[in-house]
């Protein structure tokens, strides 16, 4: 893969996102290709924001373990592309 955008960039684009999920910017916006099928963009944004959320309630210890880092560096990926795909 390429080069990563500023981590704290892609934070900030992650609240942006936020904002557009709760204000339903991302309804009929198409879908967005994952692992297992197609979703509608608005669902996959949810989903990938619950995630992320679900990351940070880890404990200290439990987020430094190298599954959860691997897992949480790959939803940034997912998150790169759907920017790269909805700006």
């Amino acid at each position: 893969m390429g080069t990563h955008p500023d981590p704290d960039e892609l934070l900030i684009w992650i609240a942006t996102l936020r904002a557009r999920a709760e204000r339903g910017d991302l309804a009929r916006l198409g879908t967005y290709a994952t692992e297992s099928g197609t979703l509608d963009i608005a669902l996959a944004a949810r989903v990938m924001l619950a995630d992320l959320d679900h990351f940070g309630d880890l404990s200290p210890d439990r987020r430094r373990d190298l599954d959860i880092r691997i897992r949480r560096g790959l939803l940034l990926d997912d998150f790169r592309r759907l920017r790269a795909q909805i700006g």
